[in-house]
């Protein structure tokens, strides 16, 4: 996969950066997440751009933005682009945290065992993190994990304020296993925050400007095809990857995502599990192992729906582990308060939904919604037939849709020991 395939080039009155790594990827990302509601491709696409050159501190005009809009909406056509000129007018001071295209960290180009490299700050990752209802505390535990295992030095500067000397358990903890898992039910929050939590990183790292911080999605064909042999040497490659990445940018940190962490870190008590799983496993604890040695600013994040699954060298291993749970009462209120507040609903309304999105509404047998039944599911059904019948979408809108669809079960293990 290339890191950068057409970039978005900024291009300032006396110098050129890359704003945007990849167009497609940036294009693909605004179709996901759009700035506003009920806008058109070319709308969205514009409104990020703005946002995004606002993030960065730079001057664009609307001509600029809408000759860009138009190169990308070529580039999805099919037509043949080297890359993308974003003109600026004026840069602002606080541009100066943008690498220009000279630096070594650009010297790697193809990343082959990666279905996602994103770099933050990304104001649509700001935007989705704050989004993120009844998270707060895995938020705060997240970030402050993450600085400790990430920054040793500023630990050790807290410890010789605190108590004028560095505490045996920082020296001790120095080398732990960069490893935090996100577990817990389907549709709880745990890929999405995974996936935005390195914008709120790159603001929590340095209270002067922003840190470029980095991700690095596994993908999950890296447990081969049962060839002896392939998987073990393909995990190896990915990791190689990930430090060569993680070295060109020593000062800035990288994290490697995997999801559904069990399909290569099942335990080994299975008596199903395949010669080559299990060599693979070895391989991966093998891999996290070595990472705790280097001084490299790089965290592994594993997420699981199956929790039981993974193997217990795995979970003991993690530095963190946070547990996702479907969201409580107050999380689904505000929720619905924060995804619809042009309906303004009242105490009462949100108690309905509250009761009908919860274990005891009708039809729900015990469950209760989970965060993306309700945002994806329930408001995209209610929307939609709001749309159809050419009406308001209002409060009997929702309360119809909650009746109409039912929360998606738990998911269940089921592992042969």
């Amino acid at each position: 996969m290339n890191i950068r395939p057409v970039p978005i080039i900024l291009q300032l009155p006396d110098s050129k950066t890359e704003l945007e790594a990849s167009a497609l990827d940036f294009a693909s990302r605004v179709a996901q997440n759009p700035p506003a509601p009920n806008l058109s491709r070319s709308a969205a696409l514009k409104l990020a751009l703005h946002k995004l050159t606002e993030n960065w501190g730079v001057d664009i005009s609307d001509k600029a933005i809408d000759t860009v809009v138009h190169d990308i909406q070529n580039l999805r056509r099919g037509t043949t682009v080297d890359q993308i000129i974003l003109h600026a007018t004026s840069p602002q001071a606080h541009i100066h945290h943008l690498r220009p295209m000279t630096d070594p960290a650009y010297r790697i180009t193809t990343l082959n065992h990666f279905e996602v490299v994103r770099e933050y700050p990304d104001p649509l990752a700001a935007a989705l993190y704050n989004d993120l209802s009844g998270l707060d505390e895995h938020k705060k535990q997240l970030l402050i994990e993450l600085e400790l295992l990430l920054f040793h030095d500023r630990v050790s500067v807290w410890s010789k304020a605190q108590h004028d000397r560095l505490l045996k358990i920082v020296d001790s903890l120095k080398h732990r296993v960069p490893l935090i898992i996100f577990q817990g039910d389907v549709g709880t929050g745990k890929t999405a925050l995974a996936e935005c939590i390195g914008d709120a990183l790159s603001h929590h790292v340095e209270n002067s400007r922003p840190t470029p911080v980095h991700l690095l999605k596994l993908t999950t064909q890296v447990r081969g095809s049962g060839l002896v042999g392939e998987m073990s040497k393909l995990i190896s490659s990915a990791f190689d990857e990930a430090i060569t990445f993680a070295k060109s940018r020593p000062t800035e940190p990288v994290l490697l995502l995997l999801d559904e962490a069990d399909a290569l870190a099942s335990t080994r008590e299975s008596t199903q599990m395949h010669h080559e799983d299990r060599a693979g496993l070895n391989t991966l604890i093998q891999r996290l192992d070595n990472l705790r040695l280097s001084d490299l600013r790089l965290a592994t994040l594993f997420i699981t729906n199956r929790p039981g699954a993974l193997d217990p060298a795995i979970q003991r291993r993690a530095s963190l582990i946070l547990q996702f749970e479907r969201p409580s009462d107050d999380a689904r209120r505000s929720l619905f308060t924060n995804r619809v507040p042009e309906l303004n609903l009242t105490e009462n309304q949100l108690d309905t939904l509250i009761h009908q999105t919860g274990p005891k509404g009708s039809g729900n047998d015990g469950v209760s919604f989970t965060a993306s039944d309700i945002t994806d599911r329930l408001l995209g059904h209610a929307l939609r037939e709001a749309y159809a019948n050419n009406e308001p979408l209002s409060f009997e809108c929702l309360t119809k849709a909650a009746r109409s669809i039912t929360p998606t079960p738990p998911f269940r293990e089921e592992i042969s020991a």
